[in-house]
């Protein structure tokens, strides 16, 4: 790839002015940037869940994979972005690869939202019961990095 430099990028700019006009050229910018920081915001949260449960981030974007892991991973995933970030299922499971329907994605989140703290009654309940806490605060401590 040939070596970009700030001329290369002002020249981009004016011509994408004198196509698109100064509002949808400032207008595609900024949802650039948007789309780039969600996308790096939740694969980050998704980075911390996988290192804290043991497991691979790629068999999370696995889609044949039925494991309680995979599970927990992606239903805490869409906790944590909600709660700190507030995105939607679609802007989720985009950022993720994840071509699933909201309704899936409720009940991924579900799992995280109505787990079983005091008497866990599932593996499920008992993974998200154990880490938690442990990966909320990770995600404190570095949402600041994610900003």
């Amino acid at each position: 790839m040939a070596r970009i430099n700030g001329s290369d990028i002002i020249i981009e700019i004016a011509e994408s002015v004198k196509f698109l006009g100064f509002e949808e050229t400032i207008f595609l910018l900024q949802e650039a940037r948007k789309d780039k920081i969600y996308k790096k915001r939740i694969n980050d949260i998704l980075s911390i869940i996988c290192e804290l449960i043991e497991i691979d981030v790629d068999k999370v974007n696995h889609p044949n994979l039925r494991d309680d892991k995979r599970k927990v991973a992606i239903g805490m995933c869409i906790y944590f972005s909600k709660k700190y970030y507030n995105y939607t299922y679609e802007e989720i499971s985009r950022a993720l690869k994840l071509n699933l329907k909201f309704q899936i994605l409720n009940r991924y989140h579900k799992l995280v939202k109505n787990a079983k703290f005091s008497y866990p009654n599932s593996n499920v309940d008992e993974l998200i019961s154990k880490k938690i806490n442990q990966i909320d605060s990770e995600i404190k401590k570095k949402t600041t990095k994610l900003n």
